[in-house]
């Protein structure tokens, strides 16, 4: 069987096309070929940098919705957290990592920023966070071999992790403090 010959100047070798779609302001074509309505979401997406939020406001397109739509979905999460009344523990302000271990701290923190009544601070009570056992087994399961535990191939290492999960089970140290789940409210003076 012979193979065909054909030219590079031949008709036969290459054909002229017109495409249509979009092109983003970032220079990224999206074809209409397939969905007309896809492409031209994906280049004007690709293009902007604000959009408009349901509220009507403009934000930046790295959000879905606008700054004051999220401080108040926010504040209506931070609502529905169920509420303890505060007994001393570390607190934190509600989604930052700003941490208070005693009132005197907060209200210096309130001071700082002007925040006069400190119950409109959203706190959060933390739970402590403690050493957790080490399981030998899951910890080294990508090395040991199948079907084997860690005391079959290092008893010692074995025995000295027991030792290990004994003194956490037995004293429990916080190693650091966590937001919790209830929000509070304190009040200058408690």
């Amino acid at each position: 069987m012979t193979e065909t010959k054909i030219m590079y100047d031949s008709d036969e070798a290459a054909q002229r096309v017109t495409l249509s779609g979009w092109i983003s302001r970032d220079g990224i074509f999206w074809p209409d070929k397939t969905d007309p309505k896809f492409a031209e979401h994906h280049a004007r997406w690709g293009g902007c940098t604000h959009l408009i939020c349901e509220c009507g406001n403009e934000h930046r397109k790295n959000y879905t919705i606008c700054d004051s739509c999220r401080a108040k979905k926010d504040d209506e999460r931070y609502q529905a957290m169920p509420f303890k009344e505060w007994e001393g523990e570390p607190l934190c302000l509600y989604r930052d990592d700003t941490y208070f271990f005693s009132e005197d701290a907060l209200q210096d923190w309130a001071e700082e920023h002007d925040i006069e009544d400190l119950s409109t601070i959203q706190l959060v009570i933390c739970e402590p966070q403690h050493a957790w056992e080490i399981e030998g087994d899951d910890h080294y399961a990508d090395i040991l071999p199948e079907d084997t535990e860690l005391s079959d191939v290092a008893p010692l290492l074995a025995a000295a992790l027991e030792d290990v999960n004994e003194v956490i089970r037995e004293h429990k140290e916080i190693l650091c403090w966590m937001p919790g789940k209830f929000r509070t409210t304190i009040k200058a003076g408690e």
